[in-house]
């Protein structure tokens, strides 16, 4: 899943070498190069799944499997809200810095406050979308509005998925 993200990013990328000219558009490229390597490090994902398998293979009890295997749910329910969270904030400010429509951080009063507060209050928003739980932190545009609508359908079935 990862290498479908990964290899188009590459591919345009590599494109976008032999075309530029000026300096900026070399810090461009210099820029989406860090990108690229940063995004090879999700490769590492990938041994985490195998060291998951061999811890089960290790629990001799099923007390202690069962223990386990709600850690993991819970662990990727955290996972998946996190970039969830990020997508949220990032939708977002890139609305509030074009300027165009009011946007959740600014009608709940969060434009000022510190990233630690924006961020955990979007992971909270976050968190609320795949539970029956209620918060103040609501859509406020057309673009955030259909990013929680297509979260609460990912949340309907992976909820569901994690759970059963």
């Amino acid at each position: 899943a990862d290498l479908v993200v990964v290899v188009p990013d590459w591919v345009f990328t590599m494109q976008s070498l032999g075309t530029s000219k000026t300096g900026t558009e070399n810090s461009l490229k210099l820029l989406r190069i860090v990108r690229l390597v940063r995004t090879v490090r999700l490769i590492r994902l990938l041994k985490l799944r195998w060291i998951f398998a061999v811890l089960t293979d290790l629990l001799s009890s099923e007390y202690s499997s069962i223990l386990v295997n709600i850690g993991k749910m819970i662990m990727m329910l955290c996972i998946i809200n996190h970039f969830i969270a990020c997508l949220f904030f990032l939708i977002s400010d890139l609305q509030r810095e074009n300027g165009n429509e009011a946007t959740w951080i600014e009608q709940c009063g969060f434009a000022e406050d510190p990233w630690e507060y924006q961020y955990l209050s979007a992971f909270h928003w976050s968190m609320t979308q795949f539970t029956p739980a209620s918060m103040d932190v609501q859509p406020h545009n057309t673009v955030e509005r259909a990013f929680s609508i297509a979260v609460v359908v990912f949340a309907l079935v992976g909820f569901s998925y994690l759970v059963g």
